[in-house]
């Protein structure tokens, strides 16, 4: 029994990545849903609008999407019979670094520096993750 306790305490600490993640991706999420517009201005103040959307749309829409993807980590880490599915999180981890360095370089001239610092913080923070949570697994 007591080895049984130990080795859920083992495996629930090496998930811990993807709890971290979660809670970082909870709070961006968040932060874009209820910010979103404000955030906008302040960081692509040149584009106002993105295929006729609203730019502050977009960023709210964007945390919908984080929010939704926190949810699904912790469920993932949770459920024993899905944690193979975790090496999702860590792609789409990857993905968000792909994305963020495309959004610095094909929108450098309607991004503000703020906006410039904000994408390569949240790639590299998604970079770290994404290699903590492949060790994990």
């Amino acid at each position: 029994m007591a080895a049984v306790v130990q080795e859920t305490a083992v495996r629930a600490r090496s998930l811990r990545p993807f709890y971290v993640g979660a809670a970082i991706d909870l709070v961006l999420g968040l932060d874009l849903l209820l910010f979103g517009p404000a955030l906008a201005a302040w960081l692509v103040p040149a584009q106002a609008e993105v295929l006729g959307v609203a730019s502050g749309t977009l960023l709210r829409a964007l945390g919908v999407l984080l929010i939704v993807f926190a949810l699904e980590t912790v469920w993932l880490a949770r459920a024993p019979n899905l944690r193979r599915y975790l090496s999702l999180a860590i792609a789409a981890n990857w993905a968000w670094v792909a994305v963020s360095a495309l959004a610095i370089v094909a929108g450098y001239s309607v991004l503000s520096t703020a906006g410039v610092v904000a994408a390569a913080a949240t790639a590299l923070v998604a970079a770290e993750l994404a290699i903590f949570q492949r060790r994990a697994l």
